[in-house]
């Protein structure tokens, strides 16, 4: 007992205090990029930038007051629904409320451990604590990572990571998509400075063109093996093979991937995750036969 003891004292000191006021500094600006799927089926990636600014005292507690803004006119009724809603931190928790006299609602728990099972969201979804360890960000810092497996009301089992201080890695920001699997958190700066990066993080400014990959993979439908075809300087770097439901089934680092084997997967639809060596990242659909 006494070994396993001393080992969480010095993790935790590895990882600094477990507060989760970092995750609502006003500094701080996350660029995340959800999947969507267009009039002619196919999907398209649309960006948003949430920060926080402004607080609200309700009921003798201080909340931050999210903002969020999107990058194409198809989507900023999504932002315009989520910006005004309020955060507050307690311990290692962090709540939110969409109204001034609405019910606060746990949207993470970084003091979560191994095997707790936690209600998130306006849904109460449950998820169950499946790993608990560590990260370690662009700017070095070690920070606490709580992984959990939970049930969408609409899209099925999804996988998620909580980091100390930055939130989910796949993009939540609100109970609504509490448990979102077509989400992810491509940066998150702090007073300017790159904390944790995915993608691409000059998106500060919404206005111009996002960057994207011209990729292609064939043949699609596929039964065996896949080829990638992009038209970019940069190799590709790893694809990670999301189901419909969100989960990831696959991981395949690179470098230099061209032919992927995919005869493993179940016959279904699935969204691969294409990232280049140098970050930009493009979503694929596949239809496995």
């Amino acid at each position: 007992m006494v070994p396993r003891l001393y080992f969480i004292f010095l993790l935790t000191l590895a990882i600094g205090p477990m507060s989760s006021q970092e995750f609502l500094d006003h500094e701080n600006v996350w660029i995340v990029k959800r999947i969507g799927i267009d009039s002619n089926g196919e999907t398209v990636n649309f960006f948003y930038q949430y920060q926080f600014a402004g607080t609200e005292l309700i009921d003798s507690l201080e909340y931050s007051i999210l903002t969020a803004t999107a990058t194409d006119s198809l989507v900023e009724l999504a932002a315009e629904l989520e910006a005004g809603q309020y955060y507050r931190a307690e311990a290692q928790r962090v709540y939110y409320r969409d109204s001034l006299d609405g019910p606060d609602v746990l949207l993470f728990d970084m003091g979560a451990q191994h095997g707790d099972t936690l209600l998130v969201g306006p849904l109460s979804e449950a998820v169950v604590v499946t790993a608990v360890d560590t990260i370690t960000l662009d700017n070095g810092d070690l920070r606490k990572r709580i992984t959990v497996l939970g049930n969408n009301s609409f899209i099925g089992m999804v996988e998620q990571e909580w980091v100390q201080g930055i939130g989910s890695l796949q993009g939540t920001m609100t109970g609504f998509l509490a448990l979102n699997g077509l989400m992810e958190l491509q940066c998150l700066t702090r007073a300017g400075v790159v904390e944790y990066i995915n993608g691409d993080c000059t998106l500060t400014s919404l206005g111009g063109e996002m960057p994207h990959l011209t990729v292609s993979i064939f043949p699609n439908p596929a039964r065996t093996h896949i080829w990638i075809d992009h038209a970019a300087d940069s190799a590709i770097g790893e694809v990670v093979i999301y189901a419909l439901m969100g989960l990831s089934v696959r991981r395949i680092a690179g470098p230099h991937l061209s032919v992927i084997d995919i005869s493993a997967l179940a016959a279904g639809t699935y969204f691969l995750h294409i990232r280049t060596e140098d970050g930009v990242t493009q979503v694929v659909p596949l239809i496995k036969q």
